[in-house]
């Protein structure tokens, strides 16, 4: 038990307070003098009807009582300053039961019993027949550290992906490829080449009256099932979808069911003609729509006025589709900022329907580049596989300059890896409110807040271990820091780093309530950068041996954490840099 918890138990005993709302507000005071934790009694007051520094002095009377009965299992000394309670921690137990506790659980740590409830996670979304950009990876990046932090805290978890196969877009690259392109020799990055097509597309339309006209009539075409442009479509959809799962795959990314927007279209158009007899929407110069004025967002349009459909047509089929076949309890869709207002509009749409469940748009602002924003139509953007290659022939050079001896394949091998940890947690590290600006030269760093710089320790770590089992020639590393005393850690910089671990499984709880792994992400900053102040003040395999021991321990159990976290980020731990 983590001794947070502990104070949480011995407050809920004593005052009947949730255990979760008392860990909500226990901090670490600002000097350690004050103790190593601290409860402020404030919102204790209206309860027990007392100021907080009465609080706070009858419960360090009630509290050192019962403590000195344990013999100061957790606890040396309880103490109030004004309405602020002062817990001061018992270092040899706190050390010893926390690393022990890590030693135990492994990767488990940070894990919770299995929930009853099941979530589906939406997100990717890539449109096909367009471009797979830099800014499609902070979807991404969100979307599965969203999915492996609630597998982690036991929910079931449905990763789903909802494909854009169908729409204007669509439209408008098979228009391009018709009037331009129909003879071409097509490529082998046959993906990459429609998001071209869509870019001229989208140029051409601005410089043409009728083109709009024209690509008008190929969505009707498309909706209408007319054979030779279903044969088209399906052909250079393939071409995308095929893509899309080659970049997945290198991501590491997994999705347990794909939805496509061309197979909510009908039952789509069904529900709207539904609520159409049931005055739900009302028809306005052709187009239909529901009427959300009286709740301050406007109207909402479901179909157009020429019958094709939109996103809301196809959203309003997709939410009914995931509750009643996949029987989940929840709905998070992970989209951008700009959205923000039709999720509204979409879900107060279906709550009219009668259909009121769990709902969340999880939303993030854009990335963008020194030069300003990104834009498909615009052909100004980063293409995924174009910034790969650039990438990982950067860090190939570099990982061949430290190690002339290595394979060509493991240089790429170890190349991917950090390339991967950079571009995940430069999307990661801010918060979904902040718009990102992509550097390549800053993410790649090795100083700094970047993924790099954690894998850089987590392998400066491993390179401890690797010398101690050539040096003393042990074998079994684990068994060797096992039986290490752990209450031997008592310098102030030991203590703040199992402080740190201890905190791991509340960082994790915090990411998923929040919706945010950018929380994960600064722990894992913070960890890494107390480690090698630590490295570097103290010395360890040169250590006397039963400190030597206890050293490596508590770098054993801060590899262990540095995995789980960067697991849940979603890319790999490096063995070796």
């Amino acid at each position: 038990m983590d001794f947070t918890e502990k104070i949480a138990e011995l407050l809920h005993k004593e005052l009947d307070v949730e255990k979760k709302a008392i860990l909500g507000i226990i901090e670490s005071p600002p000097d350690p003098k004050l103790g190593d934790y601290a409860v402020p009694c404030f919102i204790f007051a209206k309860q027990l009807k007392k100021s907080p520094q009465i609080i706070a002095q009858e419960l360090a009377e009630k509290l050192t009582k019962k403590n000195i009965a344990e013999d100061h299992q957790h606890f040396t000394l309880i103490t109030s300053n004004g309405p602020y309670l002062n817990f001061f921690i018992n270092k040899g137990i706190y050390t010893k039961t926390i690393l022990a506790q890590i030693m135990k659980e492994k990767d488990q740590y940070g894990a919770r019993e299995k929930q009853k409830e099941r979530v589906m996670i939406e997100f990717s979304q890539p449109n096909t027949h367009k471009e797979f950009h830099v800014g499609h990876l902070r979807n991404i990046s969100i979307g599965d550290s969203l999915v492996r932090i609630y597998c982690k805290l036991g929910y079931t978890v449905i990763a789903a992906n909802y494909i854009g196969d169908m729409g204007s877009h669509v439209a408008k690259t098979l228009w391009c490829y018709l009037r331009n392109h129909a003879n071409d020799e097509i490529p082998a990055n046959r993906g990459k080449y429609l998001g071209r097509i869509y870019a001229e597309s989208s140029r051409l339309i601005d410089e043409d009256v009728g083109a709009k006209e024209e690509v008008s009539q190929i969505l009707q075409k498309l909706e209408q099932k007319d054979p030779a442009t279903i044969a088209l479509w399906k052909e250079t959809r393939e071409w995308s979808l095929q893509q899309f799962k080659s970049i997945y795959d290198e991501l590491g990314v997994h999705f347990d069911i794909y939805f496509f927007e061309s197979e909510e279209e009908e039952e789509g158009k069904s529900i709207v003609k539904e609520l159409q007899e049931k005055h739900i929407v009302t028809e306005s110069e052709g187009a239909l729509l529901v009427d959300l004025k009286p709740y301050k967002l406007d109207v909402f349009l479901v179909l157009k006025s020429d019958g094709t459909s939109l996103y809301a047509t196809k959203d309003l089929a997709l939410a009914q589709k995931k509750f009643e076949q996949f029987n989940i309890d929840k709905s998070y869709y992970v989209v951008d900022t700009r959205q923000s207002f039709y999720f509204q509009q979409l879900f107060k749409t279906l709550d009219l329907m009668g259909f009121k469940k769990d709902m969340h748009h999880i939303a993030y602002d854009f990335v963008t580049t020194k030069n300003g924003p990104m834009a498909s139509r615009q052909g100004n953007v980063i293409l995924y596989e174009d910034l790969k290659e650039k990438v990982l022939a950067k860090l190939e050079s570099e990982t061949k300059k430290r190690h002339p001896d290595w394979s060509p394949e493991k240089i790429r091998g170890n190349a991917s890896i950090i390339m991967y940890s950079a571009l995940k947690f430069g999307m990661l590290k801010y918060d979904t409110n902040r718009i990102i600006v992509f550097d390549f030269d800053e993410w790649l760093s090795f100083d700094g807040e970047t993924g790099p710089y954690i894998e850089y320790s987590y392998a400066r770590i491993n390179s401890i271990f690797r010398k101690l089992a050539k040096e003393k020639e042990i074998v079994a590393i684990e068994e060797f820091v096992l039986h290490a005393d752990a209450t031997l850690l008592q310098q102030s910089n030991e203590i703040e780093l199992v402080k740190t671990l201890a905190k791991y499984p509340q960082v994790v709880e915090n990411a998923a309530k929040e919706f945010k792994p950018s929380t994960i992400a600064h722990y894992l900053l913070g960890l890494t950068q107390q480690f090698n102040e630590f490295y570097h003040a103290n010395p360890i395999l040169t250590a006397e041996e039963h400190v030597m021991k206890a050293r490596l321990l508590l770098i054993y159990c801060i590899r262990f954490v540095l995995q789980s976290g960067m697991d849940l980020l979603g890319f790999e731990a490096i063995e070796e840099m």
